[in-house]
């Protein structure tokens, strides 16, 4: 058995092994070997969020990983005693977020759109706004679209009014090129 059970929602984990959703902690002892902890699915972990903590001082690195069909939005490795995490599952997507405070949310508000900008000539911009209710002028402003694969595609986002997010994207690969249709993710720093 990969781990120990604590209480309802907590477990120490000392060999790779799959969160199930009613996890809300969970306590990693790498000491033996490398350790993965892959994450509930989306589709059962829906506005849930939970806390991943390396306690062992061994080298060996406790890995974040993504069910099947999800992705986190940066990835995650710790390799020191006490290093922690707290994700965030939104209550709709497949994307793990950072979670900021006392890991009851994410780091911010976050809105996601289904936009496609179609094609754009080297150094045009396209234009679009993102719903976020509670979102206030002045604060930090993180976007991501799943169609974006060239880094010379910039994405510059601002709240432009409250619940506002204005997203441009920018076209400097210095050619045309067609971003596909896609979901746009902003998050607003709180």
């Amino acid at each position: 058995m990969p781990y120990v059970q604590v209480g309802e929602e907590n477990l120490v984990v000392t060999a790779s092994t799959t969160l199930a959703a009613s996890v809300r902690a969970c306590f990693v002892d790498a000491t033996a070997a490398p350790v993965t902890v892959t994450l509930p699915p989306s589709a059962q972990a829906r506005g849930l969020s939970v806390k991943i903590t390396k306690i062992d001082a061994s080298a060996n690195a406790v890995t974040v990983a993504a069910s099947t069909g999800d992705s986190l939005l940066v990835p995650v490795t710790m390799s020191s005693k006490g290093a922690a995490v707290t994700l965030f599952m939104p209550a709709s997507g497949t994307v793990w977020y950072p979670a900021g405070g006392g890991g009851g949310g994410p780091g911010g508000l976050v809105g996601t759109a289904t936009v496609a900008p179609g094609t754009l000539l080297a150094g045009q911009i396209y234009t679009t706004t993102v719903s976020v209710p509670g979102a206030q002028v002045g604060k930090p402003v993180v976007a991501s679209h799943t169609g974006i694969s060239d880094p010379a595609v910039i994405l510059s986002a601002h709240v432009t009014a409250a619940g506002v997010v204005s997203v441009a994207f920018i076209n400097l690969t210095g050619v045309l090129i067609t971003i596909p249709s896609g979901t746009l993710t902003v998050i607003v720093m709180q």
